[in-house]
């Protein structure tokens, strides 16, 4: 006997709760040289070694088109273009304003709950 076309839809779309849940950005942390990107089971480590600039911006997404990723099923992560920046990689709770953290060769955005402290952090680990 066949499964059903809904029983196959129901399943993806349970699939799909469940990692978009388990790669849902909850915050970050700084531990010595590297920046933490917690998620539900596991931390996305993001070595600071090599910053060079990190600024407040009034909206990460502005302008940007998603390569790769989620795109806003409780979180915004994943790779990112933008017109005059190239690949942006987003680590994002919300769509709002944010931090942008720049190397020589890559540019993270951030959504951290308080930008002002998180800010302060990182500038302290400018080269």
């Amino acid at each position: 006997m066949p499964v059903p076309a809904t029983a196959w839809v129901s399943a993806a779309l349970l699939l799909l709760l469940l990692l978009s849940g388990l790669f849902t950005v909850r915050g970050y942390r700084i531990d010595g040289q590297t920046l933490r990107v917690r998620r539900l089971l596991h931390e996305t480590a993001i070595d600071l070694r090599g910053l060079r600039s990190v600024k407040p911006v009034p909206s990460i997404l502005a302008g940007t088109f998603q390569l790769v990723g989620n795109g806003g099923l409780y979180s915004i992560s994943g790779g990112f273009w933008r017109k005059g920046y190239g690949l942006i990689r987003v680590f994002a709770m919300d769509m709002g304003a944010g931090l942008e953290l720049c190397w020589r060769d890559r540019i993270v955005m951030l959504t951290p709950e308080d930008p002002d402290a998180l800010l302060a952090e990182l500038r302290k680990r400018l080269r």
